[in-house]
């Protein structure tokens, strides 16, 4: 990677912008709304309808019915909540956080918290645990 960057020095600005870009689906203040953000955000619209139409959704469909401005607009408006919150100098701790998952019935096995469950449960998901807990400070 260095040896491409000494050689490619006058696109390495261009590169690093583009990259930037690409990584971010909107801005709310000062809260970057991430493009695997929109991309969760979105699956679960999909397969919402999906699950409603009983199987009968396809990638038309969602364009049709506005799905993915449906999916960055609720983003937004979260974002918005978030930069409401972050005003009035509310935060979320990570200790909060990992209250929140060890009382989530789906990754209790026999009542009480299973890491591997819940490893299991987010990896299903296409996240990481890092990103799913990041989401659920959000």
């Amino acid at each position: 990677m260095i040896t491409w960057m000494q050689r490619h020095k006058k696109w390495l600005v261009i590169t690093i912008w583009i990259s930037a870009i690409a990584d971010k689906a909107a801005q709310v203040g000062d809260i970057n709304i991430s493009m695997n953000e929109y991309y969760t955000q979105y699956q679960a619209l999909y397969n919402e309808q999906m699950q409603r139409s009983q199987g009968d959704f396809d990638e038309a469909h969602a364009k049709a019915m506005g799905l993915p401005i449906q999916a960055l607009q609720k983003l937004i408006a979260q974002a918005q909540l978030r930069a409401f919150g972050s005003d009035l100098g509310l935060q979320v701790s990570d200790e909060e956080v990992f209250e929140l998952l060890r009382h989530t019935q789906a990754f209790m096995v026999d009542g009480v918290f299973n890491d591997e469950v819940y490893k299991n449960a987010v990896r299903s998901m296409g996240l990481r645990t890092d990103n799913y807990e990041e989401q659920l400070k959000n």
